[in-house]
């Protein structure tokens, strides 16, 4: 499955590097999920896309150094990109755990 990168750096098993926001990963299921309920900061490509980062932005903000005086219209999509983040974190930590 195709995830994006929106944390600030995230190694997966010493062989990919994710320091990029909107960067692209493709991961198997299993190692995906231990991404996920380990931390790491990736959603799936249709979540990530449904939050409306334009090409600018990805470009403009692509380090978190970048971000600090970012539009408040970025921080908006970084904010639900977040938000997003931990949902998809907990449906699948739920997932894992017999829908608890």
């Amino acid at each position: 499955m195709v995830y994006r990168f929106v944390g600030t750096l995230c190694e997966i098993d010493e062989k990919i590097k994710l320091e990029r926001l909107g960067q692209t990963v493709t991961l198997p299921e299993d190692i995906a999920i231990s991404v996920i309920t380990g931390g790491g900061s990736i959603l799936p490509d249709d979540a990530f896309s449904g939050i409306g980062f334009t090409d600018q932005e990805l470009q403009d903000y692509a380090y978190p150094g970048q971000r600090i005086e970012a539009l408040q219209a970025f921080q908006d999509k970084m904010r639900a990109a977040y938000v997003a983040m931990h949902d998809h974190r907990t449906a699948v930590t739920a997932g894992l755990n017999g829908g608890k």
